[in-house]
């Protein structure tokens, strides 16, 4: 009994504990030290030469196109939305060059495997947000299921680098925008053959109502009323199936939803050293858990 206490003990309290990195150094994901490098890892998840390999990959890409593509890799998330965590290290850092606002972040969980890319405002139009997840789906979340960070960051960096500049972006929308199109207009078919088939019903209903009312009109006008509702209702409800029910019987359900956000990052210097962060402005693209 004093040992399963013990392991209960044990247990609840290793859930109230910090966030460790492999090397022991304790990780808050909302307090993160200000970035110095574009690609820092907090969960000790890439080996040395890999780190400084793509470090140097984001580095030059920078000095090449000014664009900035930054990626924190964290143990997890520690009871925190990874949309906050994003947020706060574009905020905090600002992420993107001043005026141009053209950072982009990916950010990885590594023990949970949990994935987000944040966009600065000004690279939106090449990267929107269906494009993001598309990065996400197809390209990064396979490697990073598999344990292979430092080739899902190097997706990362190739899918944004190919994509910014380019109508991938623009093409990606268009697509999206024509696939709501066409479940909108599917859905609106068929919900007009619900409701078309609700309102000849209910023409039949008020007839009905009509005839069974003047057939007992003999107790008063008020019984009428009463039985030939509860007669044409209890029909309805019998034998109109379930789209009457559910259309005149059921309260309506309502489905929450989730956001997503992002930031900009601002002017920095990519001369030889690690990264420093200026002052852009926030924006809101993005993807991801």
């Amino acid at each position: 009994m004093k040992t399963f206490l013990s392991l209960l003990a044990f247990s609840f309290f290793g859930l109230l504990s910090p966030v460790y990195a492999a090397s022991g150094a304790v990780v808050d994901p909302m307090n993160l030290p200000k970035l110095t490098e574009y690609v820092e890892d907090f969960s000790d998840a890439l080996a040395p030469a890999d780190l400084t390999n793509l470090r140097q990959t984001a580095r030059d890409y920078e000095a090449k196109t000014t664009n900035q593509m930054v990626v924190v890799l964290i143990p997890n998330r520690n009871g925190n939305e990874l949309f906050d965590i994003g947020m706060k290290i574009f905020n905090s850092n600002q992420i993107g060059q001043k005026g141009k606002d053209n950072g982009i972040l990916l950010i990885i969980a590594t023990d949970e495997k949990k994935i987000r890319i944040v966009t600065g405002y000004g690279l939106e139009g090449d990267i929107p947000d269906v494009l993001a997840s598309d990065f996400i789906e197809k390209s990064i979340r396979p490697l990073v299921n598999e344990g292979k960070y430092q080739e899902a960051i190097r997706a990362f960096f190739d899918r944004t680098s190919k994509a910014i500049g380019t109508d991938e972006g623009k093409k990606a929308q268009e697509a999206a925008d024509e696939e709501g199109k066409n479940i909108t207009s599917a859905m609106a078919f068929i919900f007009g053959l619900i409701f078309s088939f609700n309102i000849y019903f209910l023409i039949f209903a008020a007839i009905f109502f009509i005839v069974i009312s003047f057939s007992i009109g003999s107790i008063g006008p008020i019984a009428g009323f009463l039985i030939g509702m509860v007669i044409t209702l209890a029909f309805a409800f019998l034998f109109a199936g379930p789209s009457f029910r559910k259309t005149f019987f059921e309260a309506p359900k309502s489905n929450g939803g989730s956001g997503w956000s992002g930031s900009g990052w601002g002017s920095g210097s990519s001369g030889g050293g690690g990264f420093s962060g200026g002052g852009g402005s926030s924006g809101w693209g993005g993807a991801g858990d």
